[in-house]
């Protein structure tokens, strides 16, 4: 759930990767952190270099799970747009709620040390 309607898809290249090709590129990427290149890959980013692999590594173990299930030959039960993007917000909040009691955790602790 976590790439649902967050995945861009380029399918415009017009060669190297000079200025008209990049604006482009950035156009079309928008506020997603992925694109799929048609015939090419897969661009991920981040505000760091750790965030950019992680959603690299995140997308291709999808993937991996999405052709697993293929292989089985069985029809795949897809959930509903709604619950894909349900899923991702409880998900993303999560997430963010342990990052915010994990750097409380850590400036209490500075302040602690420094009592």
């Amino acid at each position: 759930m976590r790439f649902y309607n967050r995945v861009a898809v380029y399918d415009d290249f017009g060669g190297l990767g000079f200025e008209e090709e990049s604006n482009k590129m950035a156009a079309c990427i928008g506020n997603n952190r992925s694109m799929l290149l048609a015939n090419h890959g897969i661009l991920t980013t981040g505000q760091t270099v750790a965030q950019a692999f992680d959603e690299l590594y995140y997308f291709e173990k999808a993937c991996e799970t999405y052709i697993t299930a293929l292989s089985t030959s069985k029809e795949l039960k897809i959930v509903t747009p709604e619950i894909a993007e349900k899923t991702f917000r409880k998900v993303l909040f999560s997430l963010l709620l342990v990052l915010g009691v994990y750097l409380l955790v850590v400036k209490l602790s500075h302040y602690a040390n420094h009592i």
